[in-house]
């Protein structure tokens, strides 16, 4: 594709979801930020020996930060296949965002996808 082509597509998508280059550098910081809240608050239900985001059942939210922690570290092959090159785009991260990831949210991921969600993946 020509590069104006994907300049403007670039631009196009920046102002719609408002994106500036302050808001691009403050990112990362900001997902840390919300990977630490959640661990934090999967850990504070762990205590009450839940191991759900909030009561003692499945809500969305569960679905949700399981399905989407798949943007940190995707599922094996066997159970989600997808192109080498997609699989190393996912696994890239920020530093920040890396010290973030608490083992906790991996483990609810992996148990949601055990007792509630389907598996295998395909993407």
């Amino acid at each position: 594709m020509p590069a104006a082509f994907l300049n403007a597509c670039q631009n196009i998508l920046a102002k719609k979801y408002g994106y500036s280059p302050a808001a691009g550098a403050a990112a990362a910081a900001r997902v840390a930020e919300l990977l630490a809240m959640l661990a934090a608050r999967l850990k504070a239900q762990q205590q009450t020996g839940s191991r759900y985001y909030i009561g003692d059942s499945l809500t969305a939210v569960d679905v949700y930060s399981a399905t989407f922690a798949a943007m940190f570290d995707p599922l094996p092959p066997e159970v989600c296949t997808m192109e080498a090159s997609t699989r190393a785009a996912f696994s890239a991260r920020d530093a920040d965002i890396d010290a973030a990831l608490d083992p906790i949210l991996f483990a609810h991921r992996d148990m949601m996808y055990a007792q509630h969600l389907e598996l295998p993946l395909s993407l």
